[in-house]
């Protein structure tokens, strides 16, 4: 009777890991690419922006923030980088150009209050609000 118990845990474990395999793009949050209202930028901009290539939109200085709950969904999305790569490429960015990466803030409201504050700001979140423009959703 042991052995037959054994096998249905292991059928039930299965089951519910192929379910969770088949449910798990459902669970995926968007994240949306967001600016400052008063920046008139193209989300391929604001993209490169995050890798350093572009600091100025006109006289305006870009100013990337990460967002640490958002950021590996959309480095995978919208940079098709993972967290490693990111970091290796800031790490030899910041030796070679001396350019510093974005900085990391911590939740949604955070991200947003900056955003909404300084003028050249670019973020991501999950969820947006009243007072940013949203570029993109990934």
């Amino acid at each position: 009777m042991g052995a037959l118990m054994q096998q249905m845990k292991w059928i039930r474990g299965g089951i519910l890991l192929a379910l969770v395999g088949v449910f798990q793009p459902a669970f995926a949050a968007d994240v949306y690419l967001v600016v400052n209202p008063s920046l008139k930028i193209s989300a391929s901009e604001a993209l490169s922006a995050y890798l350093g290539e572009k600091e100025f939109l006109k006289a305006v200085r870009l100013m990337p923030v990460d967002n640490a709950i958002a950021q590996a969904d959309f480095l995978e999305r919208a940079m098709d980088l993972n967290g490693k790569k990111y970091q290796t490429y800031w790490t030899k960015k910041t030796f070679r150009d001396g350019v510093q990466p974005p900085p990391v803030l911590h939740t949604d409201t955070e991200v947003l209050a900056f955003v909404q504050k300084t003028p050249g700001a670019i973020g991501y979140v999950r969820s947006p609000s009243d007072g940013v423009t949203v570029l993109k959703k990934y």
